[in-house]
Parts: structure tokens; sequence; C-alpha cells
């Protein structure tokens, strides 16, 4: 078991919405929710707790705070509020979470950066107040009632997804603040609204040498920045694209060999070959780890960190990484999100456009005609009716590439005992489809901007405050991601004359990686630095105990059919993913909803397992 730093919310807040209510004091928790807490702030209308970390500042009855990484200057905060107003937070640059109360106007705001989960924000109104956390827990032990009120729609997106986004969480009552919004307290009422989304501008950046200079330019400052703060962090190896790129870039900026990490297995493909090529190239200190599969077995203090059901497959090999680096460095740089701002989710976007083109608007009342036969009484328990829904629907939704490792919605109807309602917000009826530039910001928008955030950055946010250390990517740096936004569609993927429905994918950073790497690396079929959850099931005797703990939990059974479960062992390594999900959320409502427990856990998977096998 890896030694690890237990982190608890860095603060929680009460705001009285409703002037007849009493004013909140510190009595009104139940349970303190911060180990070492302290009064950070305290008026009529708001109270603040806190640990000593958190810092605020005040002036003229306003009152600044924000957490994050970095984390910004309080004072630094107030003066951009009395510049800009309500749109201040723009001036930022960093993941983080920021909150204002004005008393003299009466308001407060809580601000979500646009790369939420490295840094989060919650909300719960309950009662004529507004409770707000960094930590999705203090909220239910001062609203234990929010416990059992769970989000069904939020619960079918993680059998979809393997994560839920904002605003939803698992809970009905706490929303967790999306990217880049902006919640307002006043007058006895909360509103939002969005002041920085992925949104990619009228006016796109068409040259592509000056491009390419500039984009440069941008990372490598970026990458410089963090160095500056922290001289001694490490590099995230995977020898992918992306994380190769940035060594590439840091080393010519560092006066010192960087520190690299990364991961390989003994039986599963890898990018580790090309890693330590990178490494030897430009001279790193590399350290690897070699995942076997039972690194499986710290799961449960995983569950417990991320507190909404959670199981991405890179959820583990983001664990050995992290750890491997947190014992030796107090921050690392990776290269996350670089796929999802240049747009991953492009080949289903472009089959989506040529389908278009081809059967005109027929297209979507086809759609809809295969989705209402498949979803028929008779149709439902029919495996043949739901793998043609998949043939025929499903490769033509743009959602199913972001993240979607889980159940599809042809597999859903079969897997459920009682149908759980669907989030309309990837509907794949409702995806433009007339229009490939519409439906390139569509796919970047909203699914690679959802899977990016709560899919990637939330790993790899909460496994760093589990065990220790800053994680940062460049391509979360305000400058680098805006660059990325502004590119015309032929720089981010260059159509084929030959073929117009195929492409070169991330084509500016293609060339970027022509110059810092080699040609065969950059050329290679992409791998993403995955290895298969199937690793964590080859064990015979776990995947046994696996199998008897899923099918003897009584919470899966009465949510799923049994043969639906059960099915999923008759092909483990096409469902190994599927599996290993549905232990993740037996084993989330196990730490909160049944007991809940008081803290981490402190039991292993295999431990877990046999008290739950049958």
């Amino acid at each position: 078991m890896i030694a690890c730093v237990t982190m608890t919310a860095r603060l929680i807040g009460i705001y009285r919405l409703d002037q007849t209510r009493p004013r909140p004091v510190t009595e009104d928790f139940p349970v303190a929710p911060i180990n070492g807490g302290a009064v950070l702030h305290a008026t009529d209308d708001l109270l603040l707790l806190g640990i000593e970390s958190v810092k605020t500042a005040e002036a003229d009855g306003v009152v600044a705070l924000a957490w994050g990484s970095p984390p910004a200057d309080p004072q630094d905060l107030l003066h951009l509020y009395a510049k800009h107003g309500d749109d201040f937070a723009r001036a930022l640059n960093g993941h983080f979470a920021v909150m204002i109360h004005d008393q003299p106007r009466g308001k407060l705001l809580l601000i979500q950066d646009r790369f939420p989960g490295i840094v989060s924000a919650y909300r719960l109104e309950r009662d004529g107040r507004l409770y707000f956390s960094d930590r999705i827990e203090p909220l239910l032990r001062v609203c234990p009632e929010a416990r059992r009120q769970h989000d069904y729609r939020a619960l079918r997106q993680y059998l979809a997804d393997t994560y839920i986004t904002a605003p939803a969480t698992i809970y009905a009552g706490v929303k967790q603040l999306a990217c880049g919004e902006r919640v307002r307290a006043a007058s006895g009422c909360v509103t939002s609204d969005i002041y920085d989304g992925w949104t990619r501008p009228d006016e796109r950046l068409e040259d592509g040498d000056q491009a390419l200079a500039t984009y440069r330019g941008l990372l490598g400052d970026a990458i410089g920045d963090w160095l500056a703060r922290d001289p001694d962090c490490g590099f995230l190896l995977s020898g992918g694209l992306d994380s190769s790129a940035i060594v590439a870039l840091a080393a010519g900026r560092s006066g010192r060999a960087l520190s690299t990490f990364g991961i390989a297995a003994a039986d599963f493909h890898t990018d580790a070959p090309y890693a330590r090529r990178v490494a030897e190239r430009y001279g790193t200190d590399h350290r690897e780890r070699l995942v076997d599969g039972h690194e499986v077995d710290d799961l449960p203090r995983i569950a417990w960190e991320m507190e909404n059901p959670f199981y991405e497959p890179g959820t583990i090999l983001s664990w050995c990484a992290l750890s491997l680096a947190s014992e030796r460095v107090s921050s690392v740089i990776g290269g996350e999100v670089a796929d999802q701002l240049f747009g991953a989710c492009v080949a289903p976007v472009r089959r989506r456009y040529f389908a278009r083109q081809k059967y005109g608007p027929m297209l979507k009342p086809w759609l809809g005609l295969v989705r209402g036969v498949a979803r028929m009484p008779v149709a439902r328990a029919s495996t043949f009716v739901r793998k043609v829904e998949n043939r025929l629907a499903g490769s033509l939704d743009p959602a199913y590439w972001c993240g979607r490792y889980g159940f599809r919605d042809c597999d859903m109807s079969a897997l459920l005992r009682r149908p759980l309602p669907e989030d309309d917000r990837y509907d794949t009826l409702a995806v433009p489809d007339t229009d490939l530039d519409a439906l390139y910001n569509f796919g970047c928008g909203v699914l690679n901007r959802d899977y990016a955030s709560y899919g990637i950055l939330q790993i790899n946010g909460r496994l760093g405050d589990l065990l220790g250390i800053e994680t940062f990517s460049p391509f979360c740096d305000r400058r680098v991601a805006d660059h990325i936004l502004s590119l015309a569609t032929e720089l981010r993927f260059h159509a084929l004359p030959e073929a117009p429905e195929d492409f070169t994918f991330k084509a500016l950073h293609r060339r970027l990686a022509y110059d810092l790497l080699e040609a065969d690396i950059v050329d290679r079929p992409k791998q993403g630095g995955a290895i298969n959850p199937l690793i964590h099931l080859l064990d015979k005797t776990r995947l046994d105990k696996v199998r008897r703990a899923l099918l003897g939990s009584d919470f899966l059974d009465d949510l799923c059919r049994r043969e639906a479960l059960t099915a999923l062992f008759d092909d483990v390594p096409h469902n190994a993913t599927r599996i290993m999900q549905m232990v993740a959320l037996d084993l989330w409502h196990h730490l909160f909803i049944e007991g809940p427990a008081d803290g981490p856990p402190d039991f292993t998977l295999t431990e877990f397992l046999d008290t739950r096998a049958r």
C-alpha cells in the first residue's frame, strides 16, 4: 500500500439567502467538517470555515477567497474585482475556484475556472441557505438528508461514461460548478451563467507558420512559468506525443536534468519504449513503475477520494505514475487535455457529417426510428436488436467517443431492472449535423470539454490531493488553450485530399512534434499510454472474488438484472472496464451510503471482496 496524505475539505461556507432565517453560526455544523479548522470570516450573512492554508482578504466590506493551484492572492482578487466587477476572473490564469462576498451590494459570487476537476467547488441550497465547499462530503454532513437523495440521471451517465459531469453529482441536491461557471447569490435568489467556456472565436487563425511559432512560444512559456515556481518539479512521460513534446520543450528551459516518470506492463503493449527514447535523447532521470495488476488493491482509497461513483480506465495508471512521482517531487507536469482541446471526437464527428451528406434530411428521423424500435418492450430483451441499434445509431453518435467506456444505450436496457432517466445534453438526435464546423464546435465545446474536466483532470486533481502532489498541464494554461481554440479547423485536423473522410489529427501539434522528436515517434499509431483494465482481472482468484462480490451485492441486485451482471463474465476481455466500473460503483455505495464511513478506508480491494463475496 502507498503511504498517503489524508486530505479533507479545505473550506466550507454558509451564506444566508433568506433574511428571516437566523444568521449562520459555527453551531450549525453538527460535526466539525474540517480537521483543525478555524473561522476565516463571519458576518450576519456569511460564515466561512477553513484550514490555515486558506487565506482571505477584505477591503471596504468586500471579502475575497480563492483556493487552487497556484493559489491566487486574495488581495489581488480584490483589486481585480474593483476594476472589472463580476468579470474579473477572466484575468486569472490557473486552476482555481473563487468566492467574493460583496456585503455593501448584498451578493456572493462563486466562480470556477474553465478546467474544473483539479480544483472543484460544490454548492447546495437548503432551508434558505447556500452551502458551498471544495468537497462533497462536508455538504452531506451539514445536510445529512441529501445523502439519500440521488440523481438518477447522474447514475445513468456514470454507467454510460464511467464519470459524472457538472453541474450534476450523484446527490440530487449537491451541484458542482461547471467549466467557467459563475454563481450569484443576491436578493434571496441564486442564478448562474458561463463566463468562460470552451468557445471558439468567429475569426480563426489561418496562417500555419504563424500559428506554429505562437503555439511553440506559448506552450514553452506555460512550462517555464511552472518551472520558475517549482524548479524541481517532475514530468509525467508516457511516451505519447503530448508528454514527449512537453519534456522536449522543458529540457531547453531547465538548467538540470529533468525527472521523468512513466509506467510499463510486462504483458501489455504500452508507450514505455518511446518514453525511454525521449528520456535518453533529452537526458532525463527517468523512472518507471511496472504495473502488474495488483495496484487495484488501492481502489477503496481512490473511490473515497473521488466521492462520486468513478472508474475511468486510466484511474489506476494515473495512481501508479503519480505515486511514483510523489516519492521524489512535490509537483508534476503532464500532457493532459491536449487531445480534447484539439477535438479528439473528430472521427465520429466526420462520420456523422458525411452520413448527413449522403442521407440528407432523413438522417435524424432514421436514427430516431432505430432508437424507438430498439426501446420497444420486445426489442429490449433482444440482444440482436441491441447490436443492430449499436451498429446503425451508435456509430453515428459523436458522444460515443468521449470517454464512453461503459454501457452503451443499447446495452443499458438489458442491464437495468428499471429505466434510468437520460441526460438530454448528450441526446444524439439534438447534435448539429448539417455543418461540419458546428459539429466540431459541439464535439470540442461539450463532449471533449466534459470528458477533459471530469474524466481526466478530476483523476489527477483528486489523486494528487491524496498523494500530496500538485498536478499541472500546460494545455490548461489560459494562453495555450485560447490559442488552440482559435485555430482554423484545418490546423486542428488536416483533411486528406485523396480521402475526404480521413484526416491528420492535431495537425499543428504534430508539426511541432516533428521539430522536437524523431519522425517514427510522431508517425506511429496512437496508443495514448493506456493499459487495458483486463490486467486487474488476470488473477483468476481475484476474478472469481469480483464475480461473487458483484452477484452478492444487494445494491447491485436491486439496480441490475442478475443475468446481465453474470453475462459480463462470459467475455471478460471485452467487458473488463464495465466489470471494474461495477466494482467501483459498489465500493462507492458501501463507503458513502451503507456506512457511511467516518474517514478514508483502511482496507484493500481484496479485503472488501472477501467480505462481499458469497
